[in-house]
């Protein structure tokens, strides 16, 4: 798919020095240049950056982060494409997971809806929401296949089956990318993390794991190759090692099975900072070995550590990297920039969308997905019971929208509390907003007919680096 842009890729590449040709391989966040930002500026300017990751931090999904500004994109955008000597525009990516400004269950909950349709609809209205606020590229969807629920990042993906993981995989690349990404109407999607992340001993993030060839290839590649088959322009390597040698440092990984057996076309990108940790691995003793050994593997694209920009044009001249490795992974990002459309629509462009629609996917997608364990009677409720409403939940609104959420807003989000009083009558309503200890909650659950208990994980207590030993309730709930 994106080979047949190989050579007006290579006809850029012909103009290029070895500098800009390593710059193609290096992406950057804004954040370090916050005050410098003609650095920042001088940087583009010079070709030396190919890709803005559009998030402050690695652990986006739980730290706090600024909201997308179209018009500072466009300004760095404009740069690249008009004062740089080849005016290669750069690919602006950002983590929208489950939703960008309309927020949709997280993966695991939309998967247990079974409507592969309905997905592929809402990630189609992720993408038009995020490209309206110039993002071009999402790192989604996550097909980590996950079977330990202390894992704090098994929400993110589709649990614990690979049938189900590759249907996820099919309608999360076709929604965001569209039938054509050159129509302009999708964003690039990112099939992470690859490959056995979610296989981490104990389910501790970042952790070894033991796979065996047999369990790789039944359980943790078909969501993967699900995503090649439907065009996903670009994979990350993970963190994780696998039997003892890290994924972003081997080539049986990222080339043999990946390119020569999957038959992946696009390019490859790190996971933030995952070349350097090479080092924190033991399997290499500096930077610039990371760099060798993460290139010659596979990676095409340095997220964020500056292993590449800083290392590269020496271990070429010290004949470590060939000249041929540099040129195909520059090709690579090339082609997809290509298939993007971003040599002839480099800006973004604020386009209004149907909000009332999203929102009612939404609704739709997290109807189908919710799971009824058991009833005993109770449901559905009479409309004219008295209702005691309880919990640290009744009046919680950032929880509501789940980790990995960087636009979705929480003062939009209606809490529980303002949900049922829309649709009870005054009188048949009792509330107990508490988010510690159910100190009145029997006072008030005496007036009612049924208690709703408003339970529930914290955004902050599950996603990237949250790993818990204990999944059940906590205490006070």
């Amino acid at each position: 798919m994106y080979k047949t842009f190989e050579n007006e890729a290579k006809k850029i590449l012909s103009k290029m020095t070895l500098r800009e040709k390593i710059g193609q391989l290096h992406q950057i966040s804004i954040t370090p240049y916050c005050n410098d930002m003609d650095k920042l500026r001088q940087v583009i300017r010079n070709g030396e950056v190919g890709s803005l990751i559009l998030d402050a931090s690695a652990t986006a999904g739980n730290d706090p982060q600024g909201h997308v500004n179209i018009d500072a994109y466009n300004e760095l955008q404009k740069i690249a494409v008009e004062e740089s000597k080849l005016g290669i525009p750069m690919i602006l990516g950002r983590d929208v997971i489950h939703g960008h400004r309309t927020v949709y269950p997280l993966p695991l909950a939309s998967v247990a809806a079974f409507n592969d349709e309905l997905l592929e609809k809402c990630y189609r209205n992720i993408a038009v929401e995020a490209l309206a606020d110039g993002v071009r590229w999402t790192f989604s969807p996550m097909l980590d296949l996950c079977r330990d629920p202390r894992w704090g990042r098994i929400v993110e993906g589709p649990g614990e089956d690979p049938y189900v993981g590759a249907a996820m995989a099919r309608a999360c690349v076709r929604g965001f990318q569209g039938e054509n990404l050159l129509e302009g109407k999708g964003i690039a999607a990112c099939a992470k993390h690859y490959i056995g992340y979610g296989a981490a001993e104990g389910g501790r993030d970042y952790f070894r794991t033991e796979i065996s060839d047999t369990t790789l290839y039944n359980y943790f590649i078909p969501a993967f190759r699900a995503a090649i088959q439907e065009g996903v322009a670009t994979v990350m390597s993970s963190f994780n090692d696998i039997n003892g040698v890290p994924v972003t440092g081997s080539r049986k990984y990222l080339t043999e099975i990946l390119r020569e057996k999957l038959g992946f076309d696009g390019f490859v990108v790190s996971d933030w900072g995952a070349v350097a940790q090479l080092q924190h691995m033991g399997f290499a003793e500096s930077h610039k070995e990371c760099a060798e050994k993460a290139i010659n593997a596979g990676v095409d694209l340095d997220m964020c550590d500056y292993c590449f920009i800083n290392n590269l044009e020496s271990l070429v001249e010290e004949g470590k990297v060939s000249i041929e490795t540099i040129d195909t992974a520059v090709v690579r990002i090339l082609c997809v920039k290509l298939a993007l459309g971003l040599f002839e629509h480099p800006y973004g462009e604020k386009k209004e969308y149907d909000k009332e629609q999203h929102l009612k996917d939404a609704r739709e997608l997290a109807t189908e997905s919710m799971v009824l364990l058991k009833n005993n009677g109770v449901l559905p409720l009479s409309k004219d019971s008295k209702i005691a409403l309880a919990g640290p939940f009744v009046k919680e609104r950032r929880s509501l929208l789940g980790t990995w959420t960087l636009d979705g807003m929480e003062e939009e989000t209606p809490c529980f509390y303002e949900a049922m009083k829309e649709v009870l009558i005054d009188g048949q309503l009792f509330c107990q907003d508490n988010s510690g200890v159910f100190d009145n909650s029997v006072a008030i659950a005496t007036k009612a007919d049924v208690v709703v208990l408003a339970l529930g994980e914290s955004y902050l207590a599950t996603g990237e680096r949250n790993s818990v030993a204990d999944i059940s309730l906590p205490k006070p709930q």
